[in-house]
């Protein structure tokens, strides 16, 4: 059996990327407009969980498989790892910038990506369970040229990445929209980060789902500010807010 060590380690990985290439494209007076884009390849090969096998297990011993006394002897963990996965994501990310006064800007980053390689797997299933489910309907599986969602082999996917206005003064800083509320400076972990925490199983640290949300920041000198951040939620119930006072 190869384990649950190769869930963790993740196999091989390969990663490839073009460094995002910008340029102004249109200005007229303060208004104007910018535009980059990058493209990003991230192929894995690892030991996987083939996520029929291991529901088939379960069911096979209910019992077995829900209770603590018995959670250790249920068969469906000897699937674990046992299915060798190639996938690879590719990446195309275009982002517009548009500066429609001096202190008022706009950011919209869209996403198309392409998925192949075994994607029925029980990893994957977990990892889109754990993801955070945004407020604002911006995403998109594309049934066309061949890719169908419900394809276990490729799919091809649209989001906006980020999509937000921000308005800037000298004490004010709002910003409306899908962004990155980063409260932390830890790379992979911030405990203090209740907005944009990282998937557990992300492969890539430097995406962020984002959020759907208002933030206000009111600088009072220095690095003393007051922030508030309300975000969003589909029901209502899950929506949050935050309160923070900094200093130095």
């Amino acid at each position: 059996m190869k384990g649950a060590a190769l869930l963790l380690l993740a196999g091989a990985v390969a990663l490839v990327s073009s460094p995002a290439v910008g340029r102004e494209v249109w200005r007229s007076g303060d208004v104007a407009l910018g535009f980059s884009g990058s493209l990003r390849t991230l192929a894995r090969f690892t030991g996987g969980t083939d996520a029929d096998d291991f529901a088939r297990d379960v069911e096979s011993s209910p019992l077995v498989c829900s209770q603590a006394a018995t959670f250790a002897n249920c068969r469906a963990f000897l699937e674990v790892g046992e299915e060798d996965v190639a996938q690879d994501l590719t990446r195309l990310r275009l982002r517009f910038d548009l500066d429609l006064h001096p202190g008022l800007s706009a950011v919209v980053t869209w996403d198309n990506e392409l998925l192949f390689g075994n994607l029925d797997t029980l990893e994957n299933a977990l990892g889109q369970a754990l993801a955070d489910d945004s407020f604002l309907d911006l995403e998109r599986d594309v049934d066309w040229l061949g890719f169908d969602a419900d394809d276990p082999h490729r799919r091809w996917r649209t989001l906006l990445y980020r999509a937000y206005l921000r308005y800037e003064s000298d004490r004010l800083e709002l910003v409306v929209g899908r962004q990155r509320v980063a409260w932390g400076v830890g790379r992979l972990w911030n405990p203090i980060d209740r907005l944009n925490p990282i998937p557990p199983l992300s492969l890539q640290p430097d995406q962020s789902p984002g959020v759907d949300a208002v933030d206000v920041r009111f600088s009072f000198s220095g690095f003393t500010y007051l922030e508030a951040v309300w975000a969003g939620a589909d029901p209502s119930d899950d929506q949050s807010w935050a309160l923070r006072l900094h200093g130095m």
